[in-house]
């Protein structure tokens, strides 16, 4: 229960094959997989194409800081579009 282990091995050597096969993302070509118990598993490419961190960290976090950002990000259009004056100075 809560064991911890090391993965170690030279560039090449099959590290994020095996982790990829033990996660389920992968299918072994030969012998067989078995784990007992839970899996958590941190992808290294999780986010999309353009994203920014930001980006990935608002899609898991509370909804009331995902409003508050798109609050953020309805001043920053405002006060960047330069075009309402009256909007800006309010």
């Amino acid at each position: 229960e809560g064991a911890k282990a090391a993965l170690i091995g030279a560039n090449g050597s099959g590290k994020t094959t095996l982790l990829r096969i033990i996660a389920g993302d992968l299918a072994a070509h030969s012998g067989a997989v078995s784990r007992g118990g839970s899996l958590g598993v941190m992808r290294q490419f999780i986010a999309r194409e353009g994203d920014q961190v930001r980006d990935l960290l608002l899609s898991v976090a509370d909804p009331r800081i995902r409003r508050a950002a798109a609050a953020v990000d309805t001043a920053e259009a405002v006060l960047g579009s330069g075009t309402d004056t009256k909007a800006q100075m309010a």
